[in-house]
């Protein structure tokens, strides 16, 4: 005949728990029993056995340690893919008195991926990793070199990482939990020569301007095969040159154009931006800047000509 469990007492460490991933650090499932009355306490020998079910489903089973007194068990295969907590409950069978059972609520999973799924990743260039679990949740960084900016209300968080290669990531949850380790290869960004020789072009007003072809030295991810650029400063279309912003840009001239009329008495400047683009690792590289100054229209001024017939 099995004595009441009311005698004992089964307490979880912790009490919010870390669901078991492949990251490192996670803790297991910790779990106690203590014997108000020592006298129900089972013999030295005796096998003691915890149990984990969902719901009637036995998930694990551990035999107990024992050291004189304290009588524990650790869990280290629990698991919570959903995205909310998880009940299990855990059985203690002394073989002497009723069981005993307590819940373990189980924390999900924290998760952690680039946003948008599949975005491409450029080294000197942000871009945003999405976690989800209990919030709120740190994003962290493994390598040094990779800058953090947290969005804490989004669980997220805008990462710029100045270095090529790989960059590895962390999200953990308010109660410590962890998720897997994202890695993130970063691709390199392509780069571009000068737009033109000393990075200024002067036209005149109405003066057609050819073609300004764009180069790159780059040597694959490096090598930059489409360009974008963009005028800088008020009035910005008076230089004659369009913008060209398109996504993912296909352009590698800058076409020809006529200078604006320039109708003031001093050059009317104006600063581009061509920035690089790599078609097969979807990067973007740093900026190159041109101006383009437009003189003024020359003045002729006659002072005391006398213009006579037949002459």
């Amino acid at each position: 005949m099995r004595i009441s469990a009311g005698t004992i007492a089964l307490s979880l460490t912790p009490e919010s728990v870390c669901p078991k991933g492949v990251t490192p650090g996670n803790p297991p499932i910790t779990v106690r029993a203590a014997y108000s009355n020592p006298a129900d306490a089972p013999r030295p020998n005796a096998p003691l056995v915890f149990s984990v079910f969902d719901n009637s489903i036995k998930k694990s089973e551990a035999a107990a340690n024992r050291v004189g007194d304290a009588i524990s068990a650790s869990f280290n295969n629990i698991t919570n893919n959903t995205t909310s907590d998880k009940i299990y409950k855990i059985f203690y069978d002394d073989k002497k008195n009723c069981i005993a059972s307590e819940e373990a609520k189980i924390n999900p999973q924290p998760t952690l991926a680039v946003s948008p799924i599949g975005g491409r990743v450029c080294a000197e260039t942000p871009f945003t990793l999405q976690a989800s679990g209990k919030g709120p949740v740190t994003i962290s960084s493994e390598v040094p070199s990779v800058s953090v900016t947290p969005d804490a209300p989004n669980l997220s968080a805008t990462v710029t990482a100045s270095e090529t290669g790989y960059a590895v990531f962390l999200a953990t949850d308010k109660d410590g939990c962890k998720s897997e380790y994202l890695t993130v290869g970063v691709s390199e960004i392509p780069v571009m020569e000068p737009v033109t020789t000393g990075n200024v072009l002067t036209i005149c007003p109405g003066q057609a301007q050819p073609d300004i072809a764009l180069s790159s030295n780059g040597v694959q991810a490096t090598k930059a095969d489409a360009y974008k650029w963009q005028q800088y400063g008020s009035n910005a279309a008076e230089v004659g040159l369009a913008d060209y912003t398109d996504q993912p840009p296909t352009k590698s001239v800058i076409g020809g154009f006529t200078g604006s009329n320039n109708d003031t008495n001093s050059p009317q400047s104006r600063e581009v931006r061509v920035t690089p683009y790599n078609n097969a690792s979807g990067c973007y590289g740093r900026p190159q800047s041109f101006v383009i100054t437009v003189n003024p229209k020359p003045i002729v001024n006659m002072t005391n000509v006398k213009i006579c017939n037949d002459e």
